[in-house]
């Protein structure tokens, strides 16, 4: 059906200081994948790299996994 409107989601890499930064990032990536499922047109991912807070520094690195 061709809809006249698309949704996507941006997501911001913020973390909670202290939290498992690989469990972060699974969540991060369950949420795309789950936000796929749901039929969102498309995904940006922020890229921070600072310190434990924002962990996402490459986003192509993370978009690439998401694609799989």
């Amino acid at each position: 059906m061709d809809w006249p409107l698309s949704f996507g989601m941006f997501m911001a890499p913020f973390h909670p200081v202290g939290q498992n930064p690989t469990l972060a990032l699974e969540r991060d990536l369950d949420l795309v994948v789950h936000l796929d499922a749901l039929g969102f047109d498309e995904a940006w991912i922020g890229e921070h790299h600072s310190a434990g807070y924002e962990i996402i520094a490459s986003p192509e690195v993370f978009i690439a996994t998401a694609a799989q």
